[in-house]
């Protein structure tokens, strides 16, 4: 079935129809309800006066990726009079823009910042294994990050940790906006992690101590009562790629990229659109791209009959390069790359190509409706190891 309205047929989060529109633009239609809009304002309102009312030194957590979508959360809560905590947790794939974008950020709107990174030859074994055993390389981050956040948020006495989109809602309206949406190990095991716990993940075949794998549990409700996690997209009239471009006007810098037109979401990881968005078509058909696509015909930059073909051929707009992640992450040899190439990549290593059939750049230029997404410089450093506490 295909959607009336934005041409979307699938979603990597699970979209399902209603009639001859997909969930996604039901959820965008919500925002047109007063009643639900207003119950959200009124419930974010509150939420944060509880935050603010609470003070000891920070009013709330917010974990950052530092993209665009960082810059928009921050601002807002610190326009509401909150004085938030900056946590990045590094996954040690962003390259140098990712990394000015995070100290811009800190510097740009003069906030504290925690800047965490995990052991670095116990992380590395642990993306091994979820590439090998999962076929992901997100994970051990993912794992990682919630648990930190969480923890931290607690020694801290901080009773609020604020996420910015919930790509769920967003990218595929699981949810309608007049739920209430708390993060809890439930949620990051259903809609982060797919599924996999860490007794799963720490099964056969991962080689980590102890004092190791703790790292990835999800603390127990006990010890983290009294923090609550939330995103700010539950309650808002949210339109990404409106308010990722804002980002620019205050110093974001946006890193090129041949995937996608919108190198705003994500910009400054070596990965995302790379190995990790070939190892999403693997998984579930599609790329990244084909939710940016749907989305800007959802919002109306597209006409629906450019979207749809564009949706229809979306394999012919991507190219990927995934040698450096293997070499230079992961250290592994030539014969070590083609083996996965052609054993573990099968039905995905025609896309792995110097450049895509057609140029997705040439139509947003000429199709596109409204300001056109930034094009980006190259990163100097792919890959920035080691960083430490800031």
């Amino acid at each position: 079935m295909t959607c009336s309205k934005c041409g979307i047929k699938a979603s990597s989060f699970g979209t399902t129809f209603f009639g001859e529109k997909c969930s996604s633009c039901m959820t965008l239609e919500e925002l047109n309800d007063h009643d639900i809009v207003s119950a959200n304002r009124d419930f974010l309102d509150a939420f944060l006066r509880n935050a603010k009312g609470s003070r000891k030194t920070y009013d709330c957590l917010v974990p950052v990726r530092a993209d665009a979508e960082d810059y928009y959360t921050v601002g807002y809560l610190i326009d509401r009079g909150l004085n938030p905590l900056v946590v990045l947790v590094n996954n040690f794939f962003l390259n140098d823009i990712g990394w000015y974008n995070f100290h811009n950020l800190i510097t740009h709107y003069d906030v504290d910042s925690v800047a965490y990174s995990p052991n670095y030859v116990s992380y590395l074994e642990m993306v091994r294994s979820s590439l090998r055993k999962f076929g992901s390389i997100y994970y051990p981050y993912k794992a990682i990050q919630h648990s930190y956040v969480m923890r931290l948020a607690k020694e801290k006495n901080i009773p609020a940790v604020i996420w910015g989109q919930c790509q769920p809602l967003e990218f595929s309206g699981k949810f309608s906006r007049s739920e209430r949406l708390f993060l809890s190990q439930w949620w990051i095991q259903e809609h982060e992690t797919n599924g996999i716990n860490p007794e799963r993940f720490l099964g056969t075949g991962v080689q980590l101590n102890a004092s190791d794998a703790w790292m990835i549990r999800y603390p127990e409700i006990s010890e983290v009562s009294g923090v609550n996690s939330i995103f700010l997209s539950n309650f808002l009239v949210w339109d990404q790629f409106a308010q990722n471009l804002e980002a620019s006007d205050k110093g974001f810098v946006v890193e090129s990229c041949i995937n996608t037109y919108d190198c705003l979401e994500n910009t400054g990881s070596s990965v995302y659109y790379q190995i990790h968005d070939l190892l999403r078509i693997q998984a579930k058909g599609y790329p990244k791209l084909h939710e940016h696509v749907a989305r800007d015909t959802r919002y109306g930059r597209w006409a629906l009959n450019i979207g749809s073909k564009i949706l229809a051929d979306i394999e012919s707009y991507v190219a990927y390069n995934i040698e450096p992640f293997f070499k230079d992450f992961l250290g592994v040899t030539s014969s070590g790359f083609k083996w996965f190439l052609k054993n573990r990549l099968a039905g995905v290593n025609h896309l792995v190509r110097a450049t895509p059939e057609k140029n997705i750049r040439d139509k947003v230029d000429h199709l596109f409706a409204g300001p056109l997404p930034p094009q980006g410089i190259d990163p100097k450093r792919h890959f920035v190891r080691f960083m430490k506490g800031i």
